[in-house]
């Protein structure tokens, strides 16, 4: 009779072949499918980023992780209307311990883009998109429609009418969209409300933050996208994080105290002080006046500007250096 092996090597040998045979398919996503909703309950802010197209995904973010030093807890990127559900993209994310985030991009064949959507044409397409976010099963950010206090996508409120009855089809088209996830149950699904820093329009009273939000019942967070420019080429100057953020944020606390917040598109341009550039804005993401930020997404491309953060050497030493705090999380909780 064989002696007889202790339960604890018999357990670890277990877990080892159990271990061997998951990585024969490669990257395993081994977090639990968790349906709830993205709380923004947790300390510090998670560390985020667009890095191009999702079929080089695996590559940008292997490159980018080993750049940075830091690993990415949220990835986005773009999906334009009439795209089914990306399953294998959101998968591919997942295996990297990523959550995705989906910028959903109504490019429709009309011209009145937000009554389309506001009276139901789109209605099937929505729910199917949305029955396959559900059945996916993992969390997720959805951002519908972002930048409508804009004036560069066909779903703004400059480009549907240009005045207040623009902004409630803009409200009226959200609310339809985010009932729709509600109605199929969609609840891994965290529906992120997206404007722009700075209303363009600025001085137009239709077009301001305020007048596109949906209200607390259809927005699960709101965020904000800003960028750092030159100022060449008639594009607007330099700004700093603060200079960039603060109205948007004291805006959110008035019309959305209660949601967390994440500034979701954010870079700056090549130029000599790019590195100083993103040491201030990281050292105000973690400063008390932009507590609520709780996802900052870097938009990490070279696309009418380099907006990398290693366009240099001297700008990815500080986003290293910046991001190497504890402050900046490599997983959402």
């Amino acid at each position: 009779m064989l002696p007889r092996r202790p339960i604890s090597l018999i357990f670890i040998g277990l877990l080892i072949l159990s271990l061997v045979f998951l990585g024969c398919g490669g990257s395993v996503d081994t977090s639990p499918s968790r349906p709830g909703k993205i709380s923004g309950n947790y300390s510090g802010c998670a560390t985020g980023a667009f890095l191009g197209s999702m079929e080089s995904f695996s590559s940008f973010i292997a490159s980018f992780e080993s750049d940075t030093g830091k690993e990415l807890a949220v990835a986005m990127w773009y999906v334009a209307w009439g795209t089914s559900f990306p399953e294998a993209d959101c998968n591919n994310v997942r295996s990297y311990g990523a959550i995705p985030m989906i910028t959903w991009e109504p490019y429709l064949a009309t011209a009145f883009t937000l009554e389309a959507i506001a009276t139901g044409e789109y209605d099937s397409y929505i729910n199917d998109f949305a029955i396959a976010a559900k059945s996916w099963g993992k969390q997720l950010f959805l951002r519908p429609m972002h930048e409508p206090n804009g004036n560069w996508y066909p779903w703004s409120g400059s480009e549907n009418g240009a005045d207040a009855a623009a902004a409630q089809t803009y409200i009226n088209a959200w609310r339809r969209i985010y009932n729709i996830f509600s109605g199929v149950g969609a609840k891994n699904v965290t529906v992120v409300w997206s404007v722009n820093h700075r209303s363009v329009p600025t001085n137009e009273s239709w077009n301001q933050i305020g007048s596109y939000y949906p209200g607390d019942s259809y927005v699960d967070w709101v965020g904000a996208d800003g960028y750092s420019w030159d100022g060449n080429s008639g594009e607007p100057t330099y700004e700093t994080f603060s200079q960039l953020f603060s109205t948007v944020y004291a805006t959110f606390e008035v019309i959305a105290p209660s949601k967390p917040m994440m500034v979701s598109e954010l870079a700056c341009a090549e130029g000599a002080d790019k590195d100083t550039w993103i040491t201030d804005a990281f050292n105000n993401l973690k400063g008390a006046s932009f507590s609520k930020f709780k996802v900052f997404a870097w938009f990490n491309i070279n696309k009418e500007r380099d907006w990398r953060v290693n366009s240099d050497n001297d700008a990815l030493t500080a986003y290293q250096n910046a991001v190497g705090d504890s402050y900046f999380i490599e997983n959402i909780p």
